[in-house]
């Protein structure tokens, strides 16, 4: 992706693990976040607490026991409050997550050009699995599908053909860059089929 890319940290995150049982995590996340955690009990009988901290549902749960903030603007102040001595940073990331967030500035660069040289083309999902649909330049509706390590064309419900991938990654993340790559590969078997 270009080097113009600049990941949206408006929002995060944050998860971080405690070295005590979730009551004695509970007391001290509410006492250095200055907020009111409500015990609750799972269906399972696990023991939890949650409260709101920056306007979102923060948790303290599990064995081990982790704090979790969901798409919060205050996920670096609560790392920094809960740093130190029995807690350890797990996650902090941007929400959502870079990837995601480099997938829709991907499609969206990429689409308009696909459709600027005759595809009538559309993302049904652009990750896990990533799907791209629509007619091809010459009007034959196409449909590629990528997941776990393969990626596959079908062109009027005909499978054209597949690209399995290499690498420690799944084809159901690919960036759209790599997924425009595969589709065009295989946009070209077709047509010397």
């Amino acid at each position: 992706m270009g080097d113009d890319f600049v990941i949206d940290w408006t929002y995060q995150s944050v998860s971080i693990n405690a070295d005590m049982d979730v009551c004695a995590t509970a007391a001290v996340v509410a006492e250095r976040l200055g907020i009111e955690l409500t015990e609750g009990v799972s269906h399972d009988g696990e023991v939890y607490f949650t409260g709101q901290d920056g306007g979102q549902r923060l948790s303290v749960s599990g064995e081990p026991t982790l704090v979790h903030v969901h798409a919060t603007t205050v996920g670096h102040a609560i790392a920094e409050a809960l740093s130190g001595p029995r807690f350890r940073l797990k996650d902090l990331s941007p929400h959502p997550e870079e990837w995601s967030q480099r997938s829709r500035a991907g499609w969206k660069r990429l689409l308009p050009e696909l459709r600027a040289q005759g595809w009538q083309v559309d993302t049904g999902c652009p990750a896990a699995p990533v799907e791209v649909l629509g007619e091809l330049p010459g009007g034959e509706e196409f449909y590629l599908r990528c997941r776990w390590d393969t990626c596959t064309l079908e062109v009027d419900d005909v499978e054209v053909g597949e690209v399995v991938l290499d690498g420690e990654f799944s084809a159901s993340y690919l960036l759209p860059d790599d997924a425009v790559a595969v589709l065009l590969k295989l946009h070209q078997e077709w047509l010397t089929r």
